[in-house]
């Protein structure tokens, strides 16, 4: 397997950098799939595929509902400078950084707060296994379903919930 270049963390800066300061959730979601579309051999290779990039070429955009994401203002300032300063020294955080980067564009936050710690950052996924819509809290990640009941841990396998999945429980 091929590793990232120093040409191709550029090429990701560039592009970054050249989205506008207003730029909306869906235009910044496009770059970062588009470069990791561009550059899928080498999202197979550690750590891209530790955190799970080699899967986010397959995603349809229009599924989901990158329009209530909060990475815009200064979320998206802060996104922008970190890509400026990624640096193929730590390739872990670089991978790190675009994978809750994705997360932050695809995963909605609702309303509501954690019944363990008390937090208000709560994130909703699907459980791959069941189907069902599970709130996680983002802050303590204790995670409960719709119906009050516990997740129970255990290996975790959640996937991004669609617009049209969030809409059936009301949450967009």
């Amino acid at each position: 397997m091929k590793a990232l270049t120093n040409s191709d963390l550029r090429d990701l800066q560039q592009k970054v950098e050249a989205l506008s300061d207003k730029a909306e959730p869906r235009a910044t979601l496009t770059v970062l799939l588009r470069w990791i579309e561009s550059h899928q051999e080498k999202m197979m290779s550690l750590p891209f595929s530790d955190y799970g990039l080699d899967k986010f070429s397959q995603f349809r955009l229009e599924d989901y509902p990158v329009s209530k994401s909060s990475l815009r203002g200064r979320e998206l300032e802060h996104f922008r400078r970190t890509v400026s300063k990624l640096s193929l020294k730590d390739l872990a955080f670089v991978a790190m950084f675009i994978r809750d980067s994705l997360e932050a564009l695809l995963m909605p936050e609702v309303d509501g707060e954690c019944p363990r710690c008390n937090g208000y950052s709560i994130a909703v996924f699907k459980n791959k296994c069941d189907g069902k819509l599970l709130l996680l809290c983002k802050t303590c990640g204790f995670g409960w379903y719709f119906d009050a009941a516990q997740d129970t841990g255990g290996k975790r396998e959640y996937e991004f919930a669609t617009e049209r999945e969030l809409r059936k429980y009301g949450l967009v």
